[in-house]
């Protein structure tokens, strides 16, 4: 007689029937890996985990594009570690789409409005930890030519109204992006 063997070490009986496979549809994904997708927190976990790291990646791959295409030069101001306006406009734009994208994630993977409201505050409470961060660092002084990017951008300080902006914007973007989504994700 086969024991009823069930709980998380248990393993995973893929469905055998048409009916048996409909509803495992509704509350189980399989991996191509094999692993089962059952638990609705963990989709949570890894939507809002894979969220922030596209939300990353992506901000600073498109922050630092123009520091390597134009140069250092073309970004900081004569003399100064202040960027030029021009590249603030653009560093704000990048944001709006690094948030934008990290909520589109989010809500593909979590399925859960949930997550993508804790993904904004995540995003709030993180900007605006770099916010006070970027506050409290001393004025960098005069640039000397030929400071390395990572130099500078160690010694740079974000204007106040820059460093304040992107904590409200991103999670205002992670809101109005991620909801709307979880709309369309819930028809596919």
């Amino acid at each position: 007689m086969d024991a009823d063997v069930s709980g998380p070490g248990a393993p995973i009986q893929l469905p055998r029937t048409e009916r048996e496979r409909d509803h495992a549809s509704v509350h189980t994904r399989i991996l191509p890996c094999g692993f089962a997708w059952q638990n609705a927190a963990m989709r949570s976990v890894l939507g809002i985990g894979a969220a922030l790291v596209i939300m990353s990646a992506v901000t600073f791959a498109l922050s630092s594009l123009p520091w390597f295409a134009l140069g250092i030069d073309a970004v900081l101001q004569p003399g100064r570690f202040d960027t030029v306006p021009a590249y603030d406009l653009y560093a704000v734009a990048a944001g709006i789409v690094g948030a934008a994208m990290g909520a589109l994630v989010c809500a593909r993977v979590a399925r859960s409005r949930n997550a993508v409201i804790a993904l904004a505050a995540m995003a709030f409470l993180g900007g605006a930890a770099n916010a006070i961060a970027q506050s409290n660092k001393k004025e960098p002084g005069r640039r000397e030519p030929g400071v390395a990017f990572t130099q500078a951008i160690q010694i740079r300080k974000e204007p106040a109204w820059f460093a304040w902006l992107m904590p409200c914007a991103g999670a205002a973007v992670v809101v109005l992006a991620g909801l709307p989504a979880l709309k369309t994700t819930a028809r596919a």
